[in-house]
């Protein structure tokens, strides 16, 4: 579908009109607005002493447990448009309404008093990622998994400004020592079975930086069912070393990977090296790690770096693991391909597959 530059200006009026209706309280949202709570573990510094300011800012800080309400109300008029255009369209207005914290042992009490079998969702966000915003992707996919599972957030103290990736980066590795501390507390409360960690962008090196600590301090144990990588800004070549001494503390993995991510693009000009999330030439194709393609779904949103929620097709595939459906041949969607002899899949729209 081909849009002219006078309909796509068209369009981001109507959702700028659209958009400050809504924010106003328009009549014409009938559902209302709706509370999604969760619960969140941080390593930045409360600031609960200047109320002008968020909560939790960008620096380190000791840890603290909490709970953040994110209220989410509905756009009128663009869910329709964003089912016609092959482009991310928002529907929903998200801010975050309350945030609250408590005690290491309430923390771990809530989780407690949940289904034994519900698995826990341990999220771990990305660059550029203030704790407003942490809280609003982390209760966006509260929203989506519903009560089929937990999810807690892990919120280290990214700056939130697209500019400080230097910062950002050493911070995601500074708090792999208390991310660690968290698992291990995760599994003593819940234990590995129920547990699934999914990581994106760079807190992938959150976690595999986590992992590497627990490894070389406790050897081998299991860490938890499954583990996602979503666009991962790690050294590809560093991975492929570490990998193998890694994969036996979790029973299956998923990484995702695509050719039209342009911050990993940048990440590789700056360091030099590709990135572990990136697919075409540099796609990572390695035992015990089942690599999905999504290149064929395109860009979809301007960055290409958030496709597990922006785009239909990959957000749906990206549930799919997190519930437990972890062979990717069993997922639709799916193409087989090989590398190297090795299996990997490309992600596909059901909908334009004749394959």
């Amino acid at each position: 579908m081909r849009i002219s530059i006078g309909a796509l200006a068209a369009l981001a009026l109507l959702i700028a009109v659209t958009v400050t209706a809504c924010a106003m309280g328009s009549a014409s949202d009938r559902t209302g607005p709706s509370l999604t709570g969760l619960l969140f573990v941080t390593d930045r510094a409360d600031r609960s002493d200047d109320p002008a300011k968020p909560r939790f800012g960008g620096r380190r800080g000791p840890v603290s447990h909490g709970r953040c309400e994110v209220r989410f109300r509905n756009i009128p008029l663009t869910a329709g448009l964003a089912r016609s255009l092959d482009t991310h369209i928002p529907t929903e207005i998200r801010d975050v309404y309350r945030v609250g914290t408590m005690s290491a042992a309430e923390f771990e009490n809530e989780l407690r008093q949940l289904p034994p079998d519900r698995p826990i969702v341990l999220f771990v966000h990305g660059y550029a990622y203030g704790f407003g915003r942490s809280c609003r992707q982390g209760a966006q996919l509260q929203r989506r998994l519903g009560e089929q599972a937990t999810v807690v957030l892990f919120t280290w103290p990214s700056d939130g400004n697209p500019m400080d990736y230097g910062s950002d980066r050493g911070d995601a590795e500074w708090a792999a020592l208390d991310f660690a501390d968290l698992l291990d507390r995760l599994i003593t409360t819940v234990g590995p079975d129920r547990l699934r960690i999914a990581a994106h962008s760079l807190g992938s090196r959150t976690v595999l930086d986590a992992f590497t600590r627990i490894r070389l301090e406790n050897g081998i144990r299991l860490l938890a069912d499954h583990l996602v990588l979503v666009a991962p800004d790690y050294d590809t070549a560093s991975f492929r070393a570490q990998w193998p001494l890694l994969s036996p503390m979790v029973r299956s993995a998923t990484m995702y990977a695509s050719d039209n991510d342009r911050p990993l693009g940048v990440s590789e000009s700056l360091h030099d090296e590709p990135r572990l999330g990136q697919a075409g030439d540099s796609l990572t194709v390695i035992d015990d790690l089942q690599t999905i393609d999504i290149s064929p779904l395109g860009r979809y949103h301007p960055t290409g770096h958030e496709y597990h929620r922006y785009h239909p097709v990959a957000a749906d595939d990206f549930i799919a693991v997190l519930l437990g459906r972890a062979q990717a041949a069993d997922r639709e969607g799916m193409i087989e391909r090989r590398l190297d002899g090795r299996i990997y899949f490309e992600l596909v729209d059901p909908a334009d597959s004749n394959e």
